[in-house]
């Protein structure tokens, strides 16, 4: 059975699952005023006595942490109705719509269409333009209904993993607090709680909690430790276990921070030499570090649509906001951040495409589809920032780079210590914007990793550094941003406070890429990833508004490419030996002299290589010159 939407139940269906959300809010509330009451006025006079501290324990720390987890999961439920409130509208026009009969209709109107056209061919021109108003009739109807279709398809994509993580909590929780309202105080001051109280609580404990797990790990890291140290460990994890649950995390998630705990300990402990207790320790500040090893094992497990994890890393647990200026925020002092430094290599890079791909690959709109997609779209430049970073500190397996060491000659350590190999290719013509005549180009683009046929977790072209050729420099926005930071680690995003020189680094930054760039000398594109990288990369939403300046046709503009019409052509296509040719002819030139140098290359790769992705690059040239 295909999809099926009615205008009138999505309306039933939003408005019903708002009154629930208000209704059980409101219950929450009352109930937890009450607790609140209760557990405030043991101690005082006509509340004294043993069975009033057990009655005001028990609500402190069991009842009152059940309710703020109840109130997280209608968190959770209203952020969910919001997105798909935020998508009913552009299906809601239609009224109704049922997938297999429009598939049926556009199957019947495309044999329409082909018979018409047939027809056309072979009719006097008396009757052709009766034929053609029919035809005309048939297309509309056919783009009509494809519009349907689309739309239909595209609310799917958006609603389709919303409402089902809160449902075992849910459940777990309403259960809980709906055996908890047949609990009794009694006169004498003692607390009757219900049968269904207890049971509806152990399942809420090993259900969500997960003791069972939690007695397995303490038991395998601690297996010759004391009872008292055991039962310290254990009350941790569970108290992290539900910190984790509380964050967004799911079951799968949580299974599999402890069975790395269960995993690592030992060998991590033994290689630091620290106690157990102490690498679980680290283990806790790391699952905070989003781009870690422990942190991408978690977003691996987790059983969240791609869609809603996306959302969980950024909003909820970064915290990412679009500021009045169109940049995204993510504040330093969260407790989930993006961490600082991430090698190239790390596997959250590729993680972080494949997801973004799966939650977005089908969506005709790509990234513009919605308000996460525009997030998802500034904070590449925050992951491109992360390995950034981490190059700028690398200085070699043996530590033996000089200090003086340039970004490009770290980069190229890093590549010959892990045995990589970079890809020059794909053209860097966007990457050397200019003002006002240009010349030729300054910088280069380096990605990694070179090519991979991989149908998952591809990381083909994915990393990009855009390198000044001559010092070699990393061009990045982040050159300037991090040049006006504000005190809780935000950029100052007022685009009047940037120099002219800060908005040619924005104007030119590299960024990384959701999609695998196709074009290039002999790059593969699986079938997984087609057109990912015009989807998701360069047809995307909005920059922040300090780019959109940089790169205003009155500011730094792009010189087209030789085989559309301009005279860009890059400089390095095949790496060191096109930096070393180049480097060493514009030795103590002026700039006239590269000037016309590089006019009489760009005139010789248009004579003689038409096609880009064939450029051999300028070392080729001057050995080919007579």
């Amino acid at each position: 059975m295909g999809l099926i939407y009615d205008s009138g139940d999505s309306a039933q269906f939003m408005s019903g699952l708002n009154a629930i959300i208000n209704n059980m809010r409101m219950a929450v509330d009352s109930f937890n005023q009450a607790c609140n009451y209760l557990t405030s006025t043991v101690g005082t006079f006509g509340m004294q006595g043993k069975a009033y501290e057990a009655g005001g324990d028990l609500f402190a720390g069991t009842i009152q942490p059940v309710l703020q987890d109840l109130n997280f999961v209608l968190d959770d439920l209203s952020t969910d109705l919001m997105t798909y409130s935020g998508a009913d509208p552009e299906v809601a026009q239609y009224g109704y719509l049922d997938e297999e009969m429009l598939n049926q209709v556009l199957t019947s109107l495309k044999q329409e269409k082909v018979l018409y056209e047939s027809v056309i061919l072979i009719s006097p021109s008396s009757l052709k333009r009766t034929f053609e108003t029919s035809l005309n009739h048939i297309n509309s109807a056919i783009k009509k209904a494809e519009d349907e279709l689309q739309a239909l398809h595209d609310f799917d994509n958006i609603t389709s993993g919303l409402f089902q993580s809160a449902d075992r909590s849910l459940n777990s929780l309403a259960a809980v607090v709906g055996a908890l309202m047949g609990s009794s105080i009694n006169p004498d001051g003692t607390i009757k709680m219900s049968v269904k109280f207890k049971a509806a609580y152990a399942k809420f404990d090993n259900d969500v909690l997960m003791a069972g797990s939690i007695n397995q790990v303490v038991e395998k890291v601690l297996e010759k430790g004391s009872a008292s140290d055991k039962q310290t460990l254990r009350e941790q994890l569970k108290a992290e276990v539900k910190d984790l649950r509380l964050d967004g995390w799911d079951r799968a998630a949580i299974k599999a921070y402890l069975a790395y705990i269960g995993r690592y300990t030992l060998k991590d402990a033994q290689s630091d030499q620290v106690t157990p207790q102490q690498k679980i320790k680290s283990y806790w500040r790391s699952v905070h570090n989003v781009g870690s090893k422990i942190y991408t094992s978690l977003f691996n497990a987790s059983r969240l649509k791609p869609y809603a994890k996306l959302n969980l890393l950024l909003n909820r647990q970064l915290g990412g906001y679009i500021d009045q200026n169109g940049i995204l925020q993510l504040p330093a002092n969260r407790k989930y951040h993006l961490k600082a430094q991430i090698s190239p290599t790390s596997s959250f890079f590729p993680t972080m495409r494949d997801t973004v791909v799966a939650a977005y690959k089908n969506n005709s709109k790509g990234l513009k589809a919605d308000s996460l997609g525009q997030e998802l779209h500034l904070f590449r430049s925050y992951l491109d920032r992360s390995y950034l970073n981490y190059i700028r500190q690398y200085d070699g397996l043996k530590h033996d780079l000089p200090a003086e060491a340039t970004d490009y000659q770290r980069l190229q350590q890093f590549m010959k210590d892990l045995h990589l190999e970079a890809d020059y290719s794909t053209g860097a013509n966007y990457h050397n914007r200019y003002q006002g005549t240009f010349t030729y180009p300054e910088n280069m683009k380096v990605q990694l990793m070179k090519d991979s046929t991989a149908k998952t977790k591809n990381d083909g072209r994915m990393i990009e550094f855009i390198v000044n050729i001559q010092n070699g420099s990393f061009v990045s926005e982040w050159n300037a941003y991090d040049q006006h930071l504000n005190a809780d680690g935000t950029v100052n995003s007022d685009p009047s406070i940037y120099s002219n020189q800060e908005q040619e680094m924005i104007a030119n930054t590299g960024s990384f890429n959701y999609g695998v760039p196709s074009r290039g000398q002999g790059n593969h594109v699986p079938s997984t990833y087609y057109k990912t990288h015009q989807n998701l990369d360069v047809s995307h939403p909005k920059d922040p508004e300090i780019r959109q300046q940089a790169t205003a046709k009155n500011k730094f503009k792009s010189e087209a490419d030789y085989d559309k019409g301009g005279d860009y052509v890059d400089i390095v296509k095949n790496g060191e030996k096109d930096i070393k040719s180049w480097d060493d002819y514009i030795k103590h030139k002026d700039n006239r002299s590269i000037s016309n140098e590089y006019n009489k290359y760009v005139a010789w790769t248009k004579k003689y290589h038409q096609y880009p992705n064939y450029q051999p690059g300028f070392s080729y040239y001057l050995e080919h010159q007579n």
